[in-house]
């Protein structure tokens, strides 16, 4: 499925594997989406309080601060801004974690990348254009 979009659509890619952000990060671009990247979820937090994104999708499991510590952080002060997880994490007890966080919802690594640029879409709100 080719889907590409055209707009102006921030969104922050939160994972402490490079090869993961490049990924998403080339996912992004295909889908002509403005992709910033973060390490941490502590780097994520400072970029987040610096510039309005319009989905963050984040790890769970990083150094300096998780992507739950994260997320509950940033919920603190803003349930609007659309979250959507990405880990390997797949046990119960984590996932359970994820429904008081009110995220747009979450994928596991590895993903299949058409449901991924599927579900970045409608997280998005965005229409694809016609071929």
């Amino acid at each position: 499925m080719d889907l590409i979009y055209h707009n102006s659509k921030k969104v922050l890619i939160v994972d402490d594997e490079p090869c993961i952000r490049d990924l998403i990060k080339e996912v992004l671009n295909e889908l002509e989406i403005d992709a910033h990247e973060a390490c941490n979820g502590s780097e994520a937090l400072s970029k987040y309080k610096k510039l309005k994104y319009d989905l963050l999708l984040v790890d769970i499991k990083m150094p300096k601060m998780s992507g739950i510590e994260l997320v509950k952080s940033i919920r603190a002060q803003d349930d609007k801004t659309k979250i959507i997880m990405v880990t390997s994490c797949s046990d119960k007890d984590t996932i359970q974690e994820f429904v008081p966080l009110k995220i747009q919802g979450w994928f596991l690594k590895p993903f299949n990348l058409d449901l991924f640029k599927d579900k970045i879409g409608k997280a998005l709100n965005l229409s694809p254009l016609p071929a």
